[in-house]
């Protein structure tokens, strides 16, 4: 008796070696070719994560946060090897990608940097949070040490501003009166903890 493989003929099992092959082609994620040049560098342009850490910048040097993306932009900072900004999107400018972040604490500054010395990060440590809850229909609030202040919504909305009140972000779950409310949330607490 013969086995399964053994009953195939060679025209037959050409076919199925060909199908195996594109089922792998298909199924298997795409790999760079050297491993030791595969790195977290920001190489894309949508998505990625939520921090960089600024990395491989030469020694007693700084990384230029501009205005826009592109080296004949102003200055608005300097960061340097170890800084973690938030991530808000990249672009690509010729053969470069550049990447606009926003600095973390009080004094927020929004700009662009080369994409090439940004490395995935964590969230900067905090050391915890403050919460504030909301009375009635008010949202609860959470400070972080970082200055940057959420706002939660009962039914699952959060949006998280920065120290001078900008947002930074939101979920998809908010809706257009949620982030009115959580707005005017964050200009109330401004307010009066500055007086």
């Amino acid at each position: 008796m013969m086995s399964c493989l053994q009953s195939v003929t060679h025209r037959e099992l050409g076919g199925l070696v060909i199908l195996a092959s594109l089922i792998l082609a298909v199924a298997t994620p795409l790999v760079a070719e050297d491993a030791e040049n595969t790195s977290d560098f920001a190489d894309g342009l949508s998505g990625g994560p939520d921090y960089w850490v600024v990395t491989s910048v030469p020694e007693n040097d700084v990384l230029n946060l501009r205005s826009e993306a592109g080296t004949s932009h102003q200055v608005v900072g300097a960061l340097a090897n170890g800084d973690i900004v938030r991530n808000l999107g990249c672009q690509l400018l010729g053969e470069q990608r550049w990447c606009r972040v926003q600095t973390p604490g009080e004094d927020v500054v929004d700009g662009w940097v080369n994409g090439h010395y940004l490395r995935e990060s964590a969230a900067p440590a905090t050391g915890g949070r403050q919460l504030i809850r909301g009375t009635g229909r008010n949202p609860d609030l959470a400070i972080r040490s970082t200055g940057e202040i959420e706002v939660i919504f009962p039914e699952g909305c959060v949006a998280l501003y920065d120290g001078a009140g900008k947002k930074i972000t939101a979920g998809g779950s908010c809706s257009a009166k949620q982030l009115e409310q959580a707005s005017q949330a964050v200009g109330e607490y401004r307010t009066d903890s500055k007086n």
